[in-house]
C-alpha cells in the first residue's frame, strides 16, 4: 500500500514540476513576444 502511495506521490511531483516548467516557458515566450513587439513599435516610431 505505501508503495502505491509512493508511486502516486512521485507522479504528482513530476506533473507539478512539468507544469511549472511549462508555465515558466510560456511566461518567457510571452516576455520575448512583448519585447519584440516593443522593439518593433519603437522602430516604426523612429521611421515615421
Amino acid at each position: 500500500m505505501p508503495y502505491n502511495g509512493f508511486i502516486i506521490e512521485r507522479t504528482s511531483d513530476r506533473f507539478f514540476s512539468y507544469s511549472l516548467l511549462f508555465v515558466t516557458k510560456e511566461f518567457l515566450c510571452a516576455k520575448d513576444d512583448a519585447l519584440t513587439f516593443a522593439a518593433r513599435a519603437s522602430r516604426q516610431r523612429d521611421l515615421s
